[in-house]
């Protein structure tokens, strides 16, 4: 069957008209055009609808490098003036790092040949110098964040830059017998040295190897846009590894969306233009509707001078003569004739606002927007307005893209952190590890740990926690994991003082003198024992502890 771009137009007509046999070879040669174009409509360049698209070609950093500083530079911009884009950051950064990932020490005791006993206690050990080095500022090296607000502030650079680059480097000053400190890196300042082009073994800043493994990252030194007049330009150049080449020491974090990719995109980017087109039309929604509030008067004149003749002396005198004697009193009760001068016409102004079909539209700009920022339109725009149902499928899509991030975080940035810092305390000999860095897989072990984040807000406590139980009792979970996700806290803690709490209970009831004259107490219900503590340790209705 014929397609409609191949059937005979307007030109081949004209042209068959006159030379039929040039005509039909022209219309022969459209026809095998359009074979060769493939059997995919989306490909083709002669239809109506597809005839103009032009798109870009080229590897991923090629389409990055020239459009990357004005991409950061616009995100940046609408992160800090754009309510909507300021909402999403917010709302990722929250739900992704909230308080912090928190460290969870699970080495292979398996592989390392260690009984339970000697396993926990190396991990209980490792935990107590994690949280330590964590907590303090003094593992940053500007010693102003700790390693949790650290976690936000890498986040968030990679969300409006694209990329972010964290250097593993040693303290200057500390109160704590530890070295390692992290050395926070924009984006902006990692280039080619010079402005240099992009080279086979340089992209945007990256000193690559034949195979593309990164070597080293040229970092300006201040911020480019920070220059001052005379300031020397100069770069220096850092090293992606160790000096045996297996650890890293700067962690380069970004999102890749492709296997080639150098550099990494602004969350911004696929929505920069309906953000932008969204914020203005809100501005005049805004200003019109403010303007509609205020009592408003429009002046006619018969004989064509308009508003032009409010600059008049003559016109302002002889209205002011007229009106002195003839006052318009705004503030008179009940109703009155005016007078007007003559040639005066006095009309109300009504901009028909607010418009009714703002909030509609707007919230089908919303819900596209929400797709390409993975967010659900309910958690963009914390509005939750559906059913109990809609509303926890929102969560739960919400709170897919957040684990994922999690996981992303956890991986990039938290566990090279914590390895480069079991090093240290291996090498200074705090921790004990027999073969930790002859062999690397020993080191793996060793290493074993996941990271916990903030418990997601749950619409119903109560099946929550008869859930995280069930999972429990039934071999699917842990109580430290499910303690952590549904309060935050680490269960050995909660364990702790809850044993505490009981002591304290038990020796008051002993120390509290009874009157003989009155009747014995009733004697208190038997303490639990260990095993019905594990069983129940996520009741929140265990001695009246409940979730927050």
């Amino acid at each position: 069957m014929t397609s409609r771009d191949s059937r005979a137009n307007l030109i081949d007509r004209a042209i068959a008209y006159v030379a039929p046999v040039a005509a039909a070879r022209r219309l022969q040669a459209r026809n095998v055009f359009e074979l060769s174009s493939g059997a995919y409509k989306g490909a083709s360049r002669t239809r109506d609808a597809l005839a103009g698209w032009q798109v870009a070609r080229g590897a991923p950093d090629d389409l990055a490098a020239y459009d990357l500083p004005t991409l950061r530079e616009r995100s940046a911009d609408l992160l800090r003036n754009n309510a909507l884009a300021s909402g999403s950051a917010h709302t990722k950064i929250q739900g992704v790092v909230g308080t912090g990932l928190k460290l969870n020490a699970g080495i292979d005791r398996d592989y390392l040949g260690l009984d339970d006993e000697t396993a926990d206690a190396w991990e209980a050990r490792a935990e107590h110098l994690w949280r330590t080095w964590a907590e303090s500022k003094d593992c940053h090296v500007k010693r102003t964040l700790n390693f949790f607000e650290q976690q936000e502030i890498a986040f968030r650079a990679v969300l409006a830059a694209g990329d972010h680059f964290v250097q593993l480097t040693r303290a200057e000053a500390s109160e704590l017998p530890f070295r390692l400190a992290c050395q926070h890196i924009v984006a902006d300042r990692v280039s080619n040295p010079h402005s240099g082009i992009d080279t086979d073994t340089c992209v945007q800043g990256v000193e690559k190897t034949a195979s593309g493994a990164p070597l080293a990252y040229h970092v300006f030194d201040g911020h480019p846009q920070a220059m001052r007049i005379g300031a020397k330009r100069n770069w220096t150049r850092i090293p992606a590894f160790g000096a045996n080449g297996n650890h890293r020491v700067t962690l380069h974090l970004y999102r890749a969306l492709a296997d080639d990719q150098t550099r990494g995109i602004p969350d911004l980017a696929p929505v920069i233009e309906p953000l932008k087109q969204l914020d203005r039309y809100t501005d005049a929604e805004l200003d019109a509707a403010v303007k509609t509030a205020i009592w408003a008067l429009m002046v006619r004149s018969e004989t064509g001078e308009g508003l032009a003749g409010l600059v008049g002396q003559e016109w302002v005198e002889k209205r002011s003569e007229y009106y002195g004697k003839n006052p318009i009193d705004l503030q008179a009760q009940g109703g009155r004739a005016i007078g007007l001068f003559p040639d005066d016409h006095i009309e109300a102004f009504d901009p028909s606002r607010p418009n009714s079909a703002y909030d509609p539209f707007v919230s089908s700009i919303f819900k596209q927007i929400g797709v390409a920022l993975e967010l659900p339109y309910e958690v963009l725009t914390k509005a939750f307005q559906s059913s109990y149902s809609a509303a926890r499928a929102a969560l739960l899509q919400a709170w897919q893209f957040f684990n994922g991030r999690r996981v992303w975080l956890a991986a990039n940035f938290c566990q090279p952190v914590y390895g480069a810092f079991i090093d240290e305390q291996v090498a200074e000999g705090r921790l004990a590890a027999p073969g930790y860095f002859a062999d690397p897989l020993i080191r793996a072990a060793y290493l074993g740990a996941e990271w916990i984040g903030d418990a997601p807000g749950h619409i119903d406590e109560t099946k929550a926690v008869a859930a995280a139980v069930a999972r429990v009792e039934n071999g699917f979970s842990t109580v430290k994991r499910e303690t952590a996700a549904l309060t935050g806290e680490d269960s050995d803690q909660v364990r702790r003082q809850r044993d505490k709490e009981r002591r304290q209970g038990a020796g008051a009831a002993v120390e509290t003198p009874v009157a003989p004259a009155q009747p014995p107490p009733q004697q208190p219900p038997a303490q639990p024992s260990a095993e019905d503590l594990d069983k129940h340790d996520l009741d929140p209705d265990w001695r009246g502890v409940g979730t927050p």
